[in-house]
């Protein structure tokens, strides 16, 4: 499995127009997103072409769920926000 790719993310771009959306998100590079200096979501892609989402480290496939990604994604948003800063 190796990161996905700009050509392989064209299919979730509904995907990712949404994760952009979220406040204090932020994508350093193509389809890698941060939160407070801590990474919260990127994707992999399969020798099939399957594409997942790694969330924390929780890897889920994207395919049909693209609403259950946005409510771990926003978990773990929440989550990182409510730790107190060192």
């Amino acid at each position: 499995m190796r990161h996905a790719k700009a050509g392989d993310l064209a299919d979730i771009a509904p995907l990712l127009g949404k994760i952009r959306s979220i406040s204090g998100v932020r994508e350093k590079r193509t389809a890698h997103f941060y939160f407070r200096g801590r990474s919260v979501i990127h994707f992999h892609v399969d020798e099939s072409g399957g594409v997942y989402a790694d969330i924390g480290d929780t890897r889920m496939r994207v395919k049909g769920a693209h609403t259950r990604i946005m409510k771990a994604l926003a978990d773990y948003v929440r989550r990182i926000d409510g730790m107190k800063r060192e």
